[in-house]
């Protein structure tokens, strides 16, 4: 099984008491609650530390500063993403069902985990171009998930006409997320056009791999 990224973190300083954690913990809260309804470039640390009923010097002795924050909300999202990725993309659920119909059901699903996630990833998406930190962050991310497809695909090898299954899962899905991305800073994630979309990414990733498409788009047998 591939290895998770560690987990260890970069964004936040230890606390050194049970009472420092949970301090951490209601700033961590109260900012996600107010991500939900502004972006976070809007929020400032005042009015984080207000709604968790804490201070400007517990806030600092906990993050460097407010992007450190965001890296932290993005990390504890991570850890249950992953967590997700390894439950619905595990060899022994699908090692007998053909690769076709595998991407139907997972593909949507990851899609949509995205989609209700987009306004964390548009703010760390925002900081990751100026930030290396956040761009090794998103890209230990994208790793994981490949790593995962790849068991999967390669567990069923014998569908599969491209090549080179490895390298070419790698081009494709940074492809395909690059898309995601894209969706997800342009709003079209939850445009009314966004069904239509993942199936156009569906049937390119069945192509470029050489996957029998044995499946239509209901996940019913093809004709």
């Amino acid at each position: 099984m591939p290895t998770r990224p560690t987990g260890s973190t970069v964004w936040m300083n230890s606390p050194r008491q049970d009472r420092g954690q949970q301090t951490a913990e209601r700033i961590l809260t109260a900012t996600e609650q107010l991500m939900a309804k502004r972006p976070f470039r809007e929020i400032s640390v005042a009015e984080i530390v207000r709604k968790a009923k804490a201070s400007h010097s517990s806030f600092y002795a906990r993050f460097p500063d407010k992007d450190a924050l965001l890296g932290m909300i993005y990390e504890r999202h991570n850890n249950a993403q992953n967590e997700m990725i390894d439950e619905l993309l595990a060899v022994s659920r699908w090692r007998h069902t053909p690769l076709a119909n595998t991407i139907r059901e997972t593909f949507p699903r990851i899609v949509e985990s995205y989609r209700k996630s987009q306004g964390l990833i548009r703010a760390f998406l925002d900081l990751a171009s100026s930030d290396e930190r956040f761009r090794r962050t998103w890209a230990e991310t994208g790793d994981y998930v490949v790593l995962r497809v790849k068991e999967v695909v390669l567990a069923r090898r014998f569908e599969v006409e491209h090549p080179d299954p490895s390298s070419g899962i790698d081009y494709l899905l940074d492809f395909v997320f690059a898309n995601i991305a894209y969706y997800i800073l342009t709003h079209e994630i939850d445009g009314p056009k966004m069904e239509a979309k993942i199936e156009q990414l569906i049937q390119m990733m069945l192509k470029f791999m050489g996957i029998k498409d044995v499946t239509n788009a209901s996940g019913g047998s093809a004709k």
